[in-house]
């Protein structure tokens, strides 16, 4: 699952998987999106370890 969505980032509708069922708008829709979450998660990971980690100090 995780090989065909990274192929479908890069690839789009272009990828081997056959992804008809898609139109051409949503599908870049969902890509953006999939990406801002992408970013999202990664801009969110250091603050919630920082967290964590003040949690452990205070405790």
């Amino acid at each position: 699952m995780r090989t065909f969505l990274i192929t479908y980032l890069t690839y789009g509708n272009n990828s081997p998987y056959p992804i008809k069922l898609i139109s051409s708008s949503l599908s870049i829709l969902l890509r953006i999106l999939l990406l801002a979450v992408l970013l999202l998660l990664l801009l969110l990971l250091p603050i919630l370890l920082l967290f964590v980690l003040l949690l452990l100090l205070l405790s």
